[in-house]
């Protein structure tokens, strides 16, 4: 099936961060522009967790040579708001902030699983990310802001290796949080069987 009929003005949209131990979770929409079809320009774009940090800077670079032709919007939630309101409604608020930043939607395409806002209609896609060009896409923005974000945690909070880990729960970051303790970024709501 083809997902790639009548695109402009669509939308896909993804997260990452939805299982680290620290940091936000943060969400991208992309929003086509063009009537040509993206695959001409997108050609090769794979789901961000198939490509290397390198690749994935290169096609956030692309993003900003195509202004023309796409917008895009990044949203990311914190840990501690995550902790307050719980993961799914934290995707469901970035979703909504990302998808109000986009004009004259004539569909979404979200990776399957991403909580939307109810007044969002959208075609929920099993592993999107590497079947829709938008969703991927969308994928590679978010993780290239998200993991931005960690190495510069990385900075304040240098004994979890975050600038290694992006706050995923590895060996040597669940180590650290038994031999320290958390941080500010850490997810407490997630902690629960390392602190025990």
């Amino acid at each position: 099936m083809r997902y790639t009929d009548r695109m402009k003005h669509t939308v896909g949209i993804d997260e990452v961060g939805r299982g680290p131990l620290a940091g936000p979770v943060t969400v991208c929409a992309v929003q086509w522009l063009s009537d040509d079809d993206p695959e001409d320009l997108l050609a090769g774009i794979r789901d961000s967790k198939q490509l290397s940090p390198a690749k994935r800077q290169e096609w956030a670079a692309h993003a900003l040579s195509l202004r023309d032709t796409l917008r895009f919007c990044v949203y990311s939630v914190s840990a501690s708001t995550i902790d307050s309101i719980g993961i799914s409604r934290a995707l469901q608020r970035a979703s909504g902030e990302v998808l109000s930043g986009m004009n004259t939607i004539s569909h979404v395409y979200s990776d399957y699983g991403l909580p939307l806002p109810e007044h969002h209609v959208a075609t929920h896609i099993v592993k999107g990310d590497e079947k829709h060009p938008l969703i991927a896409f969308a994928s590679i923005i978010a993780k290239v802001d998200r993991d931005a974000a960690m190495v510069d945690f990385a900075d304040k909070f240098g004994v979890y290796g975050f600038e290694r880990n992006k706050g995923y729960g590895t060996r040597e970051h669940r180590d650290a949080v038994r031999t320290h303790g958390p941080c500010s970024i850490h997810r407490m709501s997630f902690l629960g069987n390392i602190l025990e």
